[in-house]
């Protein structure tokens, strides 16, 4: 446990960056692409937000291998998107998701367990949101995503690409990915930490220049699919670092079923 030096979460970030930076602008349209069919996806009642889930591990095989051709200096185009779609993997990585949203469902029925009724006042307007954060338990809150959050990240983290890099089944890929980090635990939360730092800081300089004006609102619209590509370049650099840089072709798939 903890064999890697925490500054190796940093490393991960100064990777991902580095890696960003070599095609900034089509892989920022890339995950505003991703962004749009994730917005017509939630148009479809029930199904639709469902839906959105169980594929987030899919597209998100879509977005390591952009990142693994902008290594290889090949451009960013939309259709790898769906790399993840074309791959023998799909079901297993389907799977995933059902258990990310599962995950989610978990903490969201945690989430709202503490806040009770205080999230219905504010939206009827009985409660305004100062006297409605009063009320909540960050304490339990806090205790819950320690409990149940940063462990389903952990497990997840890795798991997509292991899935379809390593062809590991569904069980293997989260032992895999949980185990890996916790041999690397402080690097991994160092990795979190300044990650959420960078991203608040970024947010309070931009309210401190902007103001709250339109044009902050739109900055911050580019800002979150633009943090989001930067943390999966950041997850790539992670995956690398453990496994290798990842080959053309997915390993030799295993014969034991899903």
């Amino acid at each position: 446990m903890n064999k890697l030096p925490a500054s190796t979460g940093w490393l991960w970030i100064k990777q991902g960056f580095a890696l960003f930076m070599k095609q900034p602008a089509g892989l920022t349209m890339l995950v505003i692409a991703y962004s749009f069919l994730m917005q017509l996806l939630s148009i479809i009642p029930w199904v639709g937000p469902v839906a959105a889930m169980l594929l987030t591990p899919v597209f998100c095989i879509g977005f390591m291998r952009a990142y693994q051709g902008v290594e290889r200096q090949q451009r960013v185009t939309l259709t790898v998107l769906f790399d993840g779609f074309r791959s023998p993997a799909l079901p297993r990585l389907i799977t995933l998701g059902a258990l990310y949203l599962a995950a989610m469902a978990v903490m969201m029925g945690i989430f709202a367990l503490n806040m009770g009724d205080v999230a219905v006042q504010v939206q009827k307007q009985q409660m305004t949101p100062e006297a409605a954060l009063k009320q909540v338990n960050f304490g339990a809150l806090l205790f819950w995503l320690l409990v149940i959050g940063v462990p389903a990240g952990m497990a997840y983290l890795l798991s997509p690409m292991l899935i379809y890099w390593q062809q590991m089944k569904v069980g293997k890929a989260l032992f895999y990915s949980f185990f890996t980090i916790w041999r690397s635990l402080r690097a991994y939360l160092a990795f979190q930490l300044c990650w959420v730092m960078i991203f608040m800081l970024v947010v309070q300089i931009l309210a401190m220049i902007f103001g709250p004006s339109t044009t902050q609102l739109l900055v911050r619209a580019l800002l979150f699919p633009v943090a989001l590509v930067l943390y999966q370049c950041a997850s790539y650099a992670c995956y690398k670092h453990f496994f290798g840089a990842p080959s053309d072709e997915p390993v030799a798939s295993e014969k034991t079923a899903d």
